[in-house]
């Protein structure tokens, strides 16, 4: 996933408002190509934690422009996916998001359930189509350390 500033701070701006300006998580279809999975993971150079508990998050869709989050609300479905140590999948949820019709709306938020609960890396993926971008935002876990 990329970190990027949303810009959107206020309802006049079109797109997805983030549920705390100015930074969102984005990834899209086109993304995942070149910059790999998105994913949080517990899994990196001179990382402390054993596993994690995602708890909850933040999320929306917009229309992909180019290499931007900068779009209409567009709807979408987000799947994200859990493993554990071993690369096993623990468990899928998928949660939609659909569009007012308005320029501008504000996130969903999604609680995950027990098959988040100590796990290793959870990925991401918007399941709709090369041109809508999914983005997270206060994403929610408990870290457990070695």
């Amino acid at each position: 996933m990329n970190l990027v500033t949303s810009g959107l701070g206020s309802v006049n701006a079109p797109g997805v408002i983030p549920h705390t300006p100015s930074n969102v998580a984005g990834f899209t279809q086109r993304s995942m190509l070149t910059n790999g999975i998105a994913m949080i993971s517990a899994n990196y150079e001179t990382s402390f934690i054993s596993n994690f508990t995602l708890k909850s998050t933040y999320y929306g869709c917009t229309a992909a422009v180019g290499e931007t989050l900068a779009g209409l609300p567009a709807a979408c479905t987000i799947t994200a996916t859990s493993y554990n140590v071993n690369n096993k999948k623990v468990a899928s949820q998928s949660f939609d998001y659909k569009t007012t019709g308005a320029l501008s709306q504000q996130m969903n938020q999604v609680t995950f359930g027990s098959g988040f609960e100590n796990v290793y890396y959870v990925t991401f993926n918007v399941t709709n189509s090369l041109l809508v971008a999914g983005q997270l935002d206060n994403v929610v876990t408990q870290l457990f350390e070695y």
